[in-house]
């Protein structure tokens, strides 16, 4: 099974959504296997249009956990033809510390190859390591072209970019263009960053789809989350700004626009997943080049259903969410801490 990084472009911008599948295993308590292969298997079988994108990683759990996951329901489903399979490493399983020197790098795409037990579509790393960025250098090139070797030989289909910048976007597609299958940053309402850094306009320009992860906020246009006790004991968000007492309303502000709005004037109404993640797509008309493709993770079939199931938003309802978004600022950066006392 081989890919090139042009044919997972085309695949990617014919799909309409894929799956995040961290929550099953980078937790407390990780899922059962017999709940997370039931919904993969529910993710697979909502893709009505293309393949699905699986997106796990070499650290989401102890002891390769998400990719043994990943291993094992497609040894009881043969369904890999249906997957795109991205996998992201280079990472330092103990500290959570990007390493980027070429050992590393190499180390982590065999450990995520041999324990994922087959072929890899997209690898991507993690975070680059800044340790491993030259003088004058945009980017870890070394990193990088440990990942090309890997594609050069057969055993990985392309790369993948990860939390990178509109210039380093640029520098490694001119550099290594033909072995960049995409981009993964966050995006949802309340993390619009990439519509004004100019990294959405990059990616449409070199024809780069965009993977966008938390799309649906980290559950805040879900309707599972009212105050910050919904929050299981032990899941990080318990620790994110956006989930405090203090900024908690205001962001789920959001998720009460879209229900007033958007989804109690329809019959039926829509999930409120579907319809964040259809905002996410309406990007793509505004952007020619690249593709929107949100990434949801849900941790049972239910929730994978209602985030993988199609909504589309008449010109109408996208201007009314989009006024709302320009006078809504979301409380708390995306990657900030509560402050401790």
């Amino acid at each position: 099974m081989t890919t090139t990084a042009a044919q997972l472009r085309k695949e990617l911008c014919r799909s309409q959504t894929g799956y995040g599948l961290m929550g099953l295993t980078w937790r407390d308590v990780p899922s059962e296997p017999e709940t997370a292969f039931e919904c993969m298997r529910k993710a697979i079988s909502c893709c009505k249009q293309g393949k699905i994108l699986f997106n796990c990683g070499e650290f989401y759990g102890g002891d390769f956990l998400n990719l043994h996951y990943v291993r094992d329901f497609f040894r009881l489903h043969p369904a890999r033809e249906r997957v795109i399979l991205c996998v992201k490493g280079a990472v330092d399983n103990a500290t959570l510390q990007p390493v980027g020197d070429p050992v590393s790098v190499r180390k982590s795409m065999d450990n995520c190859l041999r324990e994922i037990g087959g072929y890899i579509d997209i690898f991507e790393c993690a975070r680059f390591d800044p340790k491993a960025v030259a003088p004058g250098e945009l980017y870890p090139r070394a990193s990088i072209e440990a990942v090309v070797e890997y594609v050069k030989a057969g055993k990985i289909g392309a790369i993948g970019l990860s939390e990178v910048t509109a210039e380093q976007v640029r520098a490694i597609s001119r550099d290594y263009g033909e072995y960049l299958a995409c981009v993964e940053v966050e995006f949802s309402m309340l993390s619009r960053d990439i519509l004004h850094n100019g990294l959405a306009q990059t990616c449409a320009e070199l024809g780069i789809p965009i993977l966008c992860y938390s799309p649906l906020a980290r559950g805040l246009l879900t309707n599972a989350i009212s105050t910050p006790d919904d929050v299981p004991a032990g899941d990080l968000r318990r620790l994110l700004a956006r989930f405090g007492h203090d900024a908690l309303a205001n962001n789920l502000q959001a998720a009460t626009f879209l229900q007033e709005h958007i989804i109690k004037p329809r019959a039926p109404p829509p999930p409120l997943p579907a319809v964040a993640l259809a905002w996410i797509r309406s990007w793509s008309g505004t952007h020619k080049g690249t593709h929107f493709l949100p990434i949801p993770g849900a941790t049972t079939p239910q929730r994978v259903e209602e985030s993988l199931s199609i909504c589309e938003l008449t010109p109408e309802e996208l201007d009314s969410i989009n006024a709302f978004l320009e006078q809504f600022t979301a409380a708390g950066r995306r990657d900030e801490f509560l402050a401790r006392n």
